[in-house]
């Protein structure tokens, strides 16, 4: 069971990423997605450990996009 839902994300994850290469999308979000489809006992498990990060990867993110910007220019 969770292995389908953790396919299922990175299935749309992969969807999503190929329909907007233009723009920069947390990959933190297809993660959670997975777990919280899967019903498994890990669950909170891996939830506390994608919110930890969750801030990290915004940062960083939008450090990225504002290289990327800057570079455009």
């Amino acid at each position: 069971m969770f292995e389908t839902s953790l396919n299922r994300a990175f299935d749309m994850g992969s969807n999503i990423l190929l329909l907007k290469t233009q723009q920069m999308i947390p990959i933190c979000w297809v993660f959670l997605r997975a777990v919280e489809w899967s019903r498994n006992p890990c669950r909170s498990f891996f939830a506390t450990i994608f919110q930890n990060f969750s801030k990290i990867i915004r940062v960083s993110t939008l450090i990225l996009l504002i290289v990327w910007v800057l570079k455009v220019r």
